[in-house]
């Protein structure tokens, strides 16, 4: 029986020769740090010439998905968001998830019974977007600004110690009281005063502001409104500043006639 021709002894010798220099150009070039074949570690990597936020909105993506469980009983709706993108701004979430004694930081799930679905997604569109929703509602064919809805976010980031939320938010409520599509401004109403009265402390930016836009803004109507105590208290003390402190005036017999009983 005879051997394989010289031709093809000389064809497989190649072959195999080729196949040692792949293998050796293979093990010359492999990755010191990690490889696709070592799976998640290769993707936290940052990659030659990334800046920073590239790698900062990668984390974002890439990060634990935590559980918001926002209302309570029926009204209970969860809204997923990633960990990275919860604690970056906000030391409530970031105390909350980073202690894994405590429940939130073992199961990655924080319950808000006494927010609403709509004030928690809306912090999260804020968290992935930066900006805020727009929070306008139609009332008898017209649009008017939701200045409770905007004053519930604002009281919500106040909780979780967003203050970058906060001020967007704050800005939001100021624009749309000059927002040019209503034809008008429309200032919060009672209502919305007196959830951000219940929901703040005296020393609160968001009370100065209400008070201050009110100061500059009211009409002597607005004055018999059920407004809280404390908020008419601030108004007061916003105009008087915005009177200045002045020497005694001296009133006139003209200008005294208007208070006499006698005319």
């Amino acid at each position: 029986m005879h051997g394989p021709p010289a031709n093809s002894l000389r064809c497989f010798k190649f072959l195999d020769d080729l196949r040692l220099q792949f293998f050796a150009f293979t093990l010359s070039t492999e990755p010191q740090f990690g490889s696709v074949r070592y799976g998640r570690q290769n993707m936290s990597r940052k990659m030659p010439g990334e800046d920073g936020r590239a790698a900062k909105r990668r984390r974002s993506y890439t990060s634990k998905i935590i559980m918001l469980h926002a209302g309570d009983g029926d009204g209970d709706r969860t809204v997923s968001i990633h960990e990275d993108n919860l604690c970056e701004f906000s030391p409530f979430f970031r105390a909350a998830l980073e202690n894994k004694r405590w429940k939130e930081g073992r199961e990655g799930e924080v319950d808000l019974p006494d927010d609403h679905v709509d004030t928690v997604t809306a912090y999260a569109h804020w968290l992935y977007h930066q900006e805020i929703s727009d929070a306008t509602l139609e009332w008898d064919d017209k649009l008017e600004p939701d200045h409770e809805f905007l004053i519930s976010l604002w009281l919500f980031g106040d909780k979780v110690q967003d203050d970058k939320f906060c001020d967007a938010v704050l800005c939001k409520c100021l624009d749309a009281i000059e927002d040019g599509r209503l034809g008008t401004h429309v200032f919060p109403s009672v209502d919305a005063v007196r959830l951000a009265y219940e929901g703040t402390t005296a020393a609160s930016p968001l009370r100065q502001c209400l008070a201050t836009i009110f100061a500059d803004n009211c009409e002597t109507e607005w004055l018999s409104r059920a407004y809280p105590e404390d908020f008419k208290h601030d108004l007061l003390e916003a105009l008087i500043e915005r009177r200045g402190s002045k020497d005694y005036k001296s009133y006139s017999q003209e200008e005294r006639s208007a208070w006499m009983k006698q005319k």
